[in-house]
C-alpha cells in the first residue's frame, strides 16, 4: 500500500464509518431511542476492526515521523469545562 492509497483508504473508512452510524442513529431516533441506548447496539462497519484501517494508519505515522512531521490538534476552548 502506497502513502497516497493509505491517506485515501483511511479518509473513506471514516466517511463510511460516519455515514453507516448517522444513518442507523437516523433510524434509532425515528423509533424513539436516544443516543444512550442505541450507539452501544450499533454493528455497522467500525474502523477499529478494520485490519487493513489499521495497517493504512501505521503506514501513514511512519511516514510522518519519516518526514518529522507533528500533528497539532487545536481545542475550541469552549469545550474546555473550567
Amino acid at each position: 500500500m502506497t502513502i497516497d492509497e493509505a491517506y485515501e483508504y483511511v479518509s473513506h473508512a471514516i466517511e463510511a464509518e460516519g455515514e453507516q452510524r448517522a444513518e442507523y442513529g437516523m433510524g434509532a431516533v425515528s423509533l424513539g431511542y436516544d443516543p444512550g441506548e442505541w450507539s452501544a447496539a450499533y454493528d455497522g462497519y467500525r474502523t477499529s476492526d478494520d485490519a487493513e484501517f489499521a495497517k493504512a494508519k501505521r503506514i501513514i505515522a511512519a511516514h510522518e515521523a519519516e518526514r518529522g512531521l507533528v500533528k497539532v490538534t487545536l481545542h475550541n476552548t469552549d469545550d474546555i469545562p473550567f
